[in-house]
């Protein structure tokens, strides 16, 4: 069994980081993110296909990446992150 909690200001904190556009080709832009140090980015399977220790211009650059949906992950520390959704055309 899996329990899994939320808070509201996890619930704000969530809805405060914007990813646009979305789907994406090139970059995606990212607002609000002055908390988060390292980013990860997983396909749908649940494999890591990319690690980012720092976020330039608020901007990840995704044109490597081949089409599909994947999950962005923000992390603030080793035990605290948000995850979204994007998709790559």
């Amino acid at each position: 069994n899996l329990l899994i909690t939320s808070s509201n200001e996890e619930i704000n904190e969530l809805n405060n980081i914007q990813i646009y556009p979305n789907p994406v080709n090139q970059f995606l832009q990212i607002q609000n993110t002055e908390e988060y140090k390292s980013v990860e980015i997983i396909d749908i399977n649940g494999k890591i296909v990319e690690k980012i220790n720092k976020i330039s211009d608020n901007k990840i650059y995704v044109d490597n990446l081949n089409s599909g949906i994947y999950f962005l992950r923000l992390f603030k520390n080793e035990r605290h992150f948000i995850s979204k959704r994007f998709i790559k055309y």
